[in-house]
């Protein structure tokens, strides 16, 4: 994904000319060998328009740009040498490795649902101005996605499409559990989804807006029953566990819903702070990119990355409490709840912190003493005092530190509360 319109410092500022993307993409499709599906989007940000252009990854690596292969250094392209070209081809090499780009050996093509394998690959044809022929074999349609390799499917097909379940593939698939309590010993409901990736999600879905709590909306003359979640903010963790978690792991999604929340857990990490997640336009790097690429084809997902912002946004419109992501147990775990509760309150959301007070606790042990002037010396160089003042307060009303005096005097005890990095 490259994003036109930001500049060297991360910030979305828009095109100047925005009318010059059409005449640079024609210029692309005929500047490069072998061709490329490149396909462009222009989107608006702030009342600025940018322009989001795809590129979905190619079998015929490394490409040639006018005669010559280039790389980025820093700031600047620069043509390879004959060292780094065998260095990317060893890239290539590494990356064919990856999970879902390995073949799955035994799975044949023609096992594989033909009419969901036709209907997408004429989609993602549609989308990258590629012709598909009238019939194509199961086989034809998988190449067109690129999700073949060592002329079996890879398992990032399977994984998509395949909808027997497979014993050599247990993580294909959502367990669902209703709770009475929090105390996870009673449940009303304990089931499993599966099937192909756009089936598991269906099911899971219904099943989530059935058993979620309701709550009553007027409109107009009539009154009706909706889910106390955002059906939205349901979809999105879903989606985002489904298709960004690590398929290396055997383990299951896991969906729970309790008296009082609802979570998501998958098999993975986390690297990106969720509390830049209300960050309105940036592109994602997902886990498992071909797998990304079928699910926004199918339209479950954008390559643009906002689905943390959507969960956010769905949220606070309803006055609901911030979603909180964490890492644990292997995995990332999503709560969303609808009221407030002890558990939920001592895991503060990250974005409640910004960069200085996230580095002050990752930096400041247990029973450390710290003045105001230490921590704009350390942790606040440059900013004002009252930024300063506003942040150890905010760790003071969140039990991370206690204060200690008065006035500019007072000193700040590092408690036992832990970092919620």
């Amino acid at each position: 994904m490259i994003l036109l319109g930001m500049n060297d410092e991360g910030h979305f500022i828009g095109l100047s000319r925005p009318q010059t993307v059409e005449p640079l993409m024609t210029h692309l499709e005929q500047a490069i060998s072998p061709k490329i599906p490149l396909r462009v989007e222009l989107v608006e940000y702030a009342g600025k328009q940018g322009a989001l252009i795809e590129v979905p990854r190619g079998s015929d690596v490394p490409y040639v740009h006018k005669g010559a292969i280039y790389i980025r250094t820093g700031a600047q392209n620069r043509a390879a040498t004959a060292e780094q070209v065998r260095a990317l081809l060893g890239k290539r090499e590494d990356a064919e490795q990856r999970w879902e780009r390995v073949a799955a050996y035994g799975i044949e093509a023609d096992s594989l649902p033909m009419e969901l394998l036709q209907s997408t690959a004429k989609r993602y044809g549609e989308r990258y101005g590629q012709e598909l022929t009238e019939n194509p074999s199961a086989w034809d349609c998988l190449e067109r996605l690129n999700l073949t390799a060592d002329l079996w499917p890879t398992r990032g097909a399977v994984a998509l499409f395949q909808r027997d379940p497979l014993p050599a593939f247990p993580q294909f698939g959502i367990h669902a559990t209703g709770f009475t309590s929090e105390s996870k010993l009673e449940t009303s409901e304990d089931v499993f989804f599966q099937g192909d990736l756009h089936e598991v999600l269906d099911q899971a879905y219904n099943f989530c807006l059935i058993r979620l709590p309701k709550r009553t909306v007027i409109s107009g003359l009539v009154r009706q029953e909706e889910p106390i979640l955002p059906a939205l903010a349901v979809r999105e963790a879903l989606v985002n566990a489904l298709m960004h978690r690590d398929y290396a792991d055997r383990a299951q999604v896991q969906v729970r819903i309790f008296p009082n929340r609802f979570e998501v857990w998958n098999p993975g990490k986390l690297d990106l702070n969720p509390s830049e997640a209300s960050v309105a336009l940036r592109v994602s790097r997902p886990t498992n990119p071909d797998i990304a690429r079928v699910c926004s084809v199918w339209g479950l997902a954008e390559l643009l990355g906002a689905g943390l912002e959507r969960i956010q946004q769905a949220m606070q419109e309803l006055g609901l409490p911030t979603p909180q992501w964490r890492n644990v147990q292997g995995g990332v775990l999503l709560k969303l709840a609808w009221k407030e509760d002890a558990s939920l309150s001592d895991a503060v959301s990250l974005s409640a912190f910004n960069e200085r007070m996230l580095a002050c606790l990752g930096a400041v042990k247990t029973n450390a003493v710290l003045t105001r002037e230490e921590y704009t010396q350390r942790f606040a160089p440059g900013q004002a005092e009252r930024s300063a003042r506003n942040d150890l307060a905010k760790l003071v009303s969140l039990g991370y530190f206690r204060a200690m005096g008065g006035g500019r005097g007072t000193a700040y005890l590092r408690t036992d509360k832990p970092s919620p990095i």
